[in-house]
């Protein structure tokens, strides 16, 4: 069995896309099977398992938080 990961991101752009990409394209190579949580506005470049999750484009970890927590239902 496979370990699962849930790499959750806010509206990404520059650094933090090709940081988030890099690791939904290198973890599957490492045993881990990989969802991307974002906002459907996300635009990445690599196939991968997406489940949509609107943030804001502030900080706010109770929302990111709550947002999260919405995945598991």
């Amino acid at each position: 069995m496979s370990r699962r990961v849930l790499l959750a991101s806010g509206p990404a752009t520059g650094g933090l896309r090709t940081h988030l990409e890099a690791l939904a394209r290198g973890l599957p190579a490492r045993g881990w099977e990989v969802a991307v949580a974002a906002p459907a506005s996300l635009s990445l470049r690599v196939e991968t398992t997406r489940l949509p999750m609107e943030v804001g484009d502030r900080a706010a970890p109770l929302a990111a938080a709550r947002a999260c927590g919405q995945l598991r239902r």
